[in-house]
């Protein structure tokens, strides 16, 4: 009986280490919550992003923002899926840490360089979105191929992602989709509220319960 006791706690024990080691480096975006919030969430920022993505296409305007070459470099639901998973994993362990959400400039720039790991990996695997192709047509002269091939070289160009701080503009204008998404889900629920006199779940958009905080000036 004693030897039966024995064996027992031995074997809750172990299952315990197991579960500790399993879960110590485990992500909050690997986790069955965050996967159901993944499929609330995705397809309305992807299709914010979309329509930037359209708007530069067709934009007449000589000059790119600085956030406008990064946001071409990807598909729209690739930068949709990286945007909400590292918000979500940042967000939560820094309220897990600090019991504070984390500061929108190092989330923005973790957005910006996950995007430009996956542009990289994109160009290694022979998968990457023609930038030169998309920019044609912004331009109809002459010059339209020779400014387009111009502008597609400093996608991937190191230095001007680095000196032009690509990674913060691109993972500011993610945020900036997405806190926009809230900020219409939550008037929609708003009104709903007066209406019905009851409060919803702001149409799913929310990511989490806190948002980011303003950096310090």
């Amino acid at each position: 009986m004693e030897r039966q006791r024995q064996i027992e706690s031995d074997s809750v024990r172990d299952r315990c280490v197991r579960w500790c080691q399993n879960t110590e480096f485990q992500q909050a975006a690997d986790t069955k919550p965050y996967r159901n919030l993944i499929g609330i969430s995705w397809r309305s920022l992807a299709d914010a992003i979309r329509a930037a993505q359209d708007s530069l296409k067709t934009s007449k305007k000589a000059k790119l923002p600085a956030w406008g070459l990064p946001l071409l470099s990807l598909g729209h639901e690739q930068m949709a899926l990286i945007t909400l998973g590292t918000l979500f994993n940042m967000i939560t362990r820094s309220e897990f840490d600090t019991c504070l959400p984390p500061r929108i400039t190092p989330v923005a720039y973790e957005i910006g360089q996950r995007c430009r790991i996956e542009r990289l990996a994109d160009l290694a695997n022979h998968r990457e979105v023609n930038v030169a192709e998309v920019l044609l047509s912004r331009n109809r002269n002459r010059n339209a191929a020779k400014r387009a091939a111009e502008w597609a070289a400093l996608v991937d160009d190191e230095n001007d992602w680095a000196n032009n701080f690509r990674a913060h503009h691109l993972g500011e204008k993610l945020i900036s989709f997405r806190q926009r998404l809230k900020d219409d889900a939550t008037d929609r629920d708003d009104r709903g509220c007066r209406n019905l006199g009851r409060r919803t779940d702001a149409g799913g958009v929310g990511l989490v319960q806190s948002d980011l905080c303003a950096d310090d000036r």
